[in-house]
Order: C-alpha cells, then sequence, then structure tokens
C-alpha cells in the first residue's frame, strides 16, 4: 500500500506506510524498526514545520517594523 500521494507533505506518506507495515508485522524486530523510522520521520517533519513557522515569523515581525519605521 502506498499512500504518499494523498498527503500534504511526503514525511507524513511515508510514515502512514510505516504504519500500516506495522499493523501487518508477525514478529517484534521489524515492527521495532518500523516504529523507530516512523518516529524519527514524524521528528523531522515536526523539525522543518517549525524551521518554516519561525522563519515566517521572522518575516513578519521584520515587514511589521518596517511598516511602523522602526
Amino acid at each position: 500500500m502506498n499512500a504518499t500521494g494523498i498527503h500534504i507533505d511526503p514525511s507524513i506518506g511515508e510514515v502512514f506506510e510505516l504504519l500500516h507495515r506495522m499493523a501487518s508485522c508477525r514478529t517484534l524486530d521489524p515492527f521495532q524498526w518500523m516504529a523507530r523510522e516512523a518516529i524519527q520521520k514524524l521528528r523531522d517533519y515536526e523539525n522543518r514545520v517549525a524551521e518554516v513557522s519561525s522563519m515566517r515569523d521572522s518575516r513578519e515581525a521584520s515587514t511589521e517594523d518596517r511598516q511602523h519605521g522602526r
């Protein structure tokens, strides 16, 4: 099952895929490996979102400062 096309970010699609594979795991080792991969992908995604948000906030603050002659 490859559901990456329906997600706005490819990382979320990859996590979705890992979760589906984990649901059908019969042994612990691959389940744990996929869980670690999914967690890392979510951390990477959160870091990217936080970075973009921070850049946007800085840009908005700079624009506001210019508008108010600061």
